[in-house]
């Protein structure tokens, strides 16, 4: 056994004092005259017995009385090999998790009321001259000081719900270092939250045997919940007067279904949609809410539910941006396609520019979305170094070759985008076999596919050598296997190579029913467009 104050044992000696009162017995004794002492020996031998035995009763119980008050100031102890215990100031670091999952009910008030309780239950446990240090998920900087009990507590009381979250990782680094500067004592930190998954890295954590650590968890007495998931458009580009869908995602986490939720879409501070959502026990939902923007730009919209005791993912903040229109350059070789034009020319849109490859301002590529090689004999290094850094950049470029190709330029400017090489073209007839419905051109162009579906028929068509360092995805595949129409990621943007002329002794593909929707959406998602980010009140 160890004593944490071991100078108190010195007040030991106190016992000397009963023990001296009981040897020396300073009682006045009186006489007492009997007119007949003949009972008056027994008496006196039986009061005597029971005299001395009272007295060393209380002789004990003096001394059992000053051994305990001597061992509580000296706190003796068991020592623990693992946390040993110091003697002198200690430094107390306590996190309180204030982040938006705390609000959910627990057994006494919400998870936050409870977290400061324990807290404050916390620096009770030690004395007034040790050291604390409150934590939140705010990490503000008042709370990477050490301060006394008192002020402890009042800034627990202070603590209030926040959106910040931090993962446990980054909250045990913090306390570590608040208490890294203290040498006195030992030094303890207490971790008070609701562990969520998504912030329980643990294994993150590097042990410290100079830190004892506690990890204190609160369950919320409800867990039933409905909350928004996620949303998503239905297509890929935001248009002007048109009629746009947002899917919306929620789901019920209850053992019970819920009916009538309303959830609300409002767009730059106006409502736009309203809707009502019924959801079975422990299920999903999902809605359409429908609405028309008038105004191009960046819009701000709130996607919002009503549901309790849980509120703080009731509400979804998000972005979208409306274009006026979609810029496309065709650079023509010889002449001007027809089916080009037909796609981009008659819809509002797209804005079509047409330019021979003679008179071209490289200055102007930056104002357009998707650039088109239509049918180019040949690809000078200027403008194969220009259109590089348009793809790079995040623009769109589709390679439509010609009859007659310089093999060189084309395989130069290919080789720079680290795409397959042209090593020449293959006259025996084919036809499309199979088609990329995973990439979002395709994805959602067929409602029903059939079995038999017809695809275009092609007499000819360029062969091209894999490279492997490349990052290819077949959207269009021929019977033997070769690719029709390639896609590559490139930097920012996206380079589309096709494997035939537009020319129709070379394939049906310009007059082919899926011509339209796969260079409309080669248009559509020639720029990246902007992600919905979506975050909590």
């Amino acid at each position: 056994m160890n004593f944490l104050y071991p100078q108190f044992l010195f007040a030991l000696s106190a016992i000397a004092i009963p023990i001296i009162v009981h040897l020396f017995n300073f009682r006045r004794f009186k006489t007492v005259y009997f007119s007949n002492t003949r009972f008056l020996r027994q008496v006196k031998i039986e009061t005597q017995s029971k005299s001395q035995l009272r007295h060393l009763l209380v002789l004990l119980s003096r001394i059992l009385a000053i051994v305990c008050l001597v061992l509580a100031f000296a706190q003796p102890y068991l020592k623990s090999k693992n946390h040993p215990l110091e003697a002198g100031e200690k430094a107390i670091s306590v996190f309180v998790d204030n982040s938006f999952s705390m609000e959910a009910r627990g057994g006494e008030g919400t998870l936050l009321d409870e977290a400061k309780k324990k807290a404050a239950e916390i620096a009770l446990a030690y004395k007034p001259f040790d050291k604390f240090q409150l934590l939140t998920d705010d990490f503000e900087a008042r709370h990477q000081r050490l301060v006394n009990k008192e002020e402890f507590n009042e800034m627990t009381d202070e603590i209030k719900i926040s959106p910040s979250s931090r993962t446990l990782s980054a909250i045990y680094a913090r306390q570590k270092d608040a208490v890294s500067s203290f040498s006195k004592g030992a030094k303890t930190l207490f971790i008070i939250s609701d562990f969520q998954k998504t912030v329980s890295d643990v294994q993150d954590i590097k042990p410290d045997s100079s830190l004892n650590v506690y990890f204190i968890p609160l369950a919320a007495a409800q867990t039933a919940n409905v909350y928004l998931d996620s949303c998503w458009f239905t297509t890929p580009v935001r248009q002007l007067n048109e009629t746009q869908e947002l899917l919306v995602r929620v789901r019920n986490t209850s053992k019970e279904p819920v009916e009538n939720i309303p959830a609300k879409l409002t767009i730059n501070g106006k409502q736009k949609a309203l809707a009502s959502i019924n959801i079975e026990a422990g299920g999903t939902a999902e809605i359409k809410m429908s609405f028309t923007i008038s105004e191009p730009g960046i819009h701000q919209a709130e996607l919002s539910i009503t549901d309790y005791p849980i509120t703080y993912d009731d509400v979804f903040y998000f972005s979208f941006d409306v274009a006026p229109n979609i810029p496309v350059l065709c650079i023509n070789g010889d002449k001007q396609s027809k089916s080009i034009n037909a796609v981009f020319g008659k819809d509002s849109l797209f804005i079509l520019t047409n330019n021979p490859e003679s008179m071209l301002n490289y200055a102007a590529f930056a104002n357009y979305r998707l650039i088109i090689f239509n049918e180019l004999n040949n690809i000078s290094s200027g403008l194969s170094q220009e259109i590089r850094r348009f793809v790079e950049n995040g623009g769109g470029l589709l390679i439509i070759p010609s009859q007659h190709i310089d093999y060189g330029s084309y395989n130069e400017l290919l080789s720079s985008f680290k795409a397959a090489a042209v090593a020449g073209f293959d006259s025996n007839a084919t036809k499309v076999s199979q088609i990329n419905f995973e990439n979002e051109l395709y994805r959602n162009v067929f409602g029903k596919i059939s079995e038999n579906i017809d695809l275009p028929v092609v007499s000819k068509h360029y062969n091209f050598v894999k490279n492997q360092q490349s990052n290819e995805e077949y959207l269009l595949r021929l019977s033997s296997g070769n690719s029709f129409l390639s896609k590559y990621a490139v930097g920012k943007g996206k380079l589309y190579v096709s494997a035939v002329p537009l020319s129709g002794n070379w394939s049906n593909f310009p007059r082919h029913a899926i011509f339209v929707p796969t260079l409309y959406n080669i248009a559509m998602f020639s720029k990246p467009p902007r992600k919905i980010v979506l975050h909590h009140r």
